[in-house]
C-alpha cells in the first residue's frame, strides 16, 4: 500500500489529518530526503504529511472491492478537500520515491489514484504539481 504522502500548502491542514513535516517525528529522515529531492528548502516550511495514507488506501481498496465508487470513499473525500488547499502532492511507497509519475491536472491525479487502488499492491507513485 502507498505509505507516504507529502502535500504543500500555505493553509493549516490539521483538521484534514495532516501534520507539518517540520513537526513530524515518524520516518522523518526519509521524509526529509524526499522533500529535499522535490521541494526547494525555502518552501519546505509549507510541507505537510498526511498521516495514515496506507490506512486510507487499504480502506478505499476494500470499499471499491465491495462495489463502492472511488468518489464515495473517505480517501477521495479527503484528497478532494486537500486538492483545493494544496499546490503539490508527493505519494510513494517505502523508499521508492525516485522517478515518480509527474502530473499536473486534477483529472489525471484522481484517475491515477483510482487506477492504482484497483491493483492488489495499491502502490501510488505520483508527484503532482498543479499548473
Amino acid at each position: 500500500m502507498s505509505q507516504f504522502m507529502l502535500c504543500k500548502s500555505k493553509y493549516d491542514l490539521k483538521k484534514l489529518n495532516c501534520t507539518k513535516l517540520l513537526n513530524y517525528k515518524i520516518n522523518n529522515e526519509l521524509l526529509t530526503k524526499v522533500a529535499n529531492e522535490y521541494v526547494p528548502v525555502e518552501e519546505q516550511k509549507n510541507l505537510w504529511v498526511l498521516q495514515e495514507i496506507d490506512k486510507y488506501c487499504t480502506e478505499t481498496q476494500k470499499s471499491m472491492n465491495e462495489g463502492i465508487s472511488f468518489k464515495n470513499t473517505e480517501l477521495y473525500c479527503l484528497l478532494n478537500k486537500l486538492y483545493d488547499k494544496c499546490t503539490n502532492f508527493i505519494l510513494w511507497y517505502a523508499s521508492d520515491y525516485l522517478k515518480l509519475d509527474e502530473i499536473s491536472k486534477r483529472k489525471d491525479f484522481f484517475d491515477l489514484i483510482e487506477q492504482e487502488i484497483r491493483y492488489p499492491c495499491c502502490e501510488i507513485y505520483i508527484i503532482m504539481k498543479k499548473s
